[in-house]
C-alpha cells in the first residue's frame, strides 16, 4: 500500500499488480482495506498527506478507467473529483488473468491510484 499510494501512484516504481492464490484472497483483501484506512483515514479525500494527480486530463483519465474496468472493486473506490484533482486509493480484483489480461487496466501502466 505504501508503494502503490506514493504520490497517489505517480511513480514508476509503484507497483500495479498482486497476485495470490484464492485461498490468501479475503485475508489480503482485509489487511489492504484496513491499511488503507490506517495511513489515509475513512474520507482519504480530507488527508492532507493523500496526493493530488498531477492535472485535471490525467485525473479524468483514471475517472474513465474506474468505470471501465470490469472487475470488481475491493477496497475503496468511490468517486473521483477532476477539479481537486482527486482519486480515491482503489483496489480491483479480478477472478483470473484472463479477465484481468481483458481490463483497460491491462493495456498501460496507470499512473495512478488504481
Amino acid at each position: 500500500i505504501g508503494g502503490r499510494y506514493v504520490i497517489t501512484g505517480q511513480a514508476c516504481i509503484a507497483p500495479e499488480y498482486v497476485f495470490v492464490h484464492k485461498s490468501i484472497f479475503e485475508k489480503l483483501r482485509t489487511m489492504l482495506g484496513e491499511t488503507v484506512n490506517r495511513f489515509y483515514g475513512n474520507n482519504p479525500k480530507e488527508n492532507k498527506d493523500y496526493s493530488r494527480i498531477i492535472n485535471e486530463w490525467h485525473t479524468n483519465r483514471l475517472s474513465e478507467l474506474l468505470k471501465n474496468h470490469n472487475g470488481k472493486v475491493v477496497v475503496g473506490g468511490g468517486e473521483c473529483d477532476i477539479k481537486q484533482r482527486y482519486v480515491p486509493p482503489t483496489v480491483i480484483s479480478y477472478d483470473s488473468v484472463s479477465d484481468m489480461s481483458k481490463s483497460c487496466l491491462a493495456k498501460e501502466e496507470i499512473f495512478g491510484p488504481i
